[in-house]
């Protein structure tokens, strides 16, 4: 009987290690499985937490620096108490507004009517015949017109000779002033002169 009962212990035995052994891996793969999901949770969320933050950092503070809204200072009125004699129609409390800035319109330039090169003696045409312009700029604001002639630049009320006065630089050319006398000339006119 000893003999009986060792050896059902002793399969027993070999039952329950095979048993064991079986369910072993399963459980290892399970704590594995485990581990692979948290690992790929935790990643997925910081992938997550960096977009956002990414996003809201330069989506979100490119539309919060870009309105162009007053400051709210600038609407508040002074904290000082005040008074039923400050409270205007209705108990409505008067704010100043801020000054507003004037835009001056541009400086009207009265256009000086002069006669063209044409009208001129001959003699002072003669005298102005070894001029051209090689550059020629017109701008709305007064210092930044400028003529070239030669490798020298001129502005307007410069001497381009002793008895020669740049007077003003206009759209279509310049106007001149020689022995006291003003004429135009038209820019085109002094490049159809210098290929003559």
């Amino acid at each position: 009987m000893s003999y009986i009962l060792d050896a059902l212990k002793k399969s027993d035995r070999e039952r329950n290690e095979s048993a064991s052994a079986n369910f072993s891996p399963k459980i290892g793969e399970d704590k594995d499985s485990r581990a692979n999901f948290k690992t790929l949770f935790i990643w997925t969320t910081i992938i997550l937490a960096v977009n956002f933050a990414s996003a809201y950092f330069l989506i979100g503070h490119k539309f919060s620096s870009s309105t162009n809204s007053p400051a709210p200072s600038s609407y508040t009125s002074q904290t000082t108490p005040t008074s039923k004699k400050d409270l205007g129609i209705n108990g409505s409390i008067i704010i100043e507004q801020p000054d507003l800035k004037e835009f001056r319109p541009r400086e009207y330039q009265e256009e000086l009517i002069v006669p063209p090169f044409a009208s001129l003696p001959e003699n002072l045409r003669n005298e102005l015949l070894p001029f051209h312009i090689d550059s020629h700029i017109y701008a709305d604001e007064k210092n930044l017109r400028l003529i070239k002639i030669g490798r020298v630049t001129y502005f307007e009320g410069d001497y381009l000779r002793p008895n020669l006065k740049l007077e003003r630089i206009t759209s279509e050319g310049v106007i001149l002033n020689i022995s006291n006398r003003m004429f135009s000339l038209n820019i085109k006119d002094t490049w159809n002169l210098k290929s003559s």
